[in-house]
């Protein structure tokens, strides 16, 4: 089976500033009755798919960072009931551009949203991992947030067969190869993780490059 595509790696580039992050792909609309959140406890999000209100939230604290880096919002993670609301965002980072690569690092964000409507972000974990997003034959490209249920389940089926405690949570990107790559955003008992899911043109099913969020 085809070893991970080498482009996508473990030590990101310095930050540059880049409003050309790659839209997520079209998903359903996130339920409207998310499941109840337990004060003081993370909730899963439903789906990783972001709506308007989060977006907004993310904006409105991304306006008042003073870092350096750049954060796009591109999934949905997790929300904490404290006194307000803490959201938990996976985040792209733009790297080095041009005009056939386009190179960005993986961060997760938390953002402290006050009962007063205000936002800052309170905490980033760089994740250590960047992908390039090739505008040529076999190079990956940006996709997600969401993933079918063909590809959950092949990826639920190869976790277990290869006895490992991954769940998947976001699609971030595939790839065309001898069948298809996949970059898929997984929990990892309590943190998380990235893998690559190769599925073959008959279906087989293997998970490779687990690389640990730490």
């Amino acid at each position: 089976l085809p070893p991970a595509d080498a482009d996508a790696q473990t030590n990101p580039t310095p930050d540059a500033a880049d409003d050309t992050a790659p839209d997520p792909s079209p998903d359903p609309a996130p339920s409207e009755n998310p499941a109840p959140q337990v004060a003081g406890g993370w909730q899963k999000a439903e789906s990783p798919s972001l709506t308007d209100k989060q977006y907004e939230v993310f904006d409105k604290a991304m306006s008042a960072y003073e870092g350096e880096s750049k954060y796009v919002p591109f999934a949905y993670l997790a929300s904490q009931v404290v006194a307000g609301v803490n959201h938990r965002f996976l985040c792209l980072t733009p790297g080095m551009q041009s005009e056939f690569n386009r190179e960005y690092a993986y961060s997760v964000v938390t953002v402290y949203e006050d009962l007063k409507g205000g936002a800052v972000i309170t905490d980033v974990l760089d994740s250590g991992y960047f992908i390039n997003f090739a505008e040529m034959p076999g190079g990956w490209s940006g996709y997600g947030p969401s993933m079918d249920e063909y590809i959950k389940t092949s990826f639920e089926k190869a976790a277990k067969a290869q006895s490992l405690s991954l769940k998947p949570v976001a699609l971030c990107a595939e790839q065309v190869v001898g069948g298809m790559n996949y970059l898929v955003f997984c929990e990892d008992g309590p943190s998380y993780a990235f893998a690559n899911l190769f599925l073959d043109n008959y279906g087989n099913a293997e998970i490779s490059g687990v690389s640990r969020v730490s």
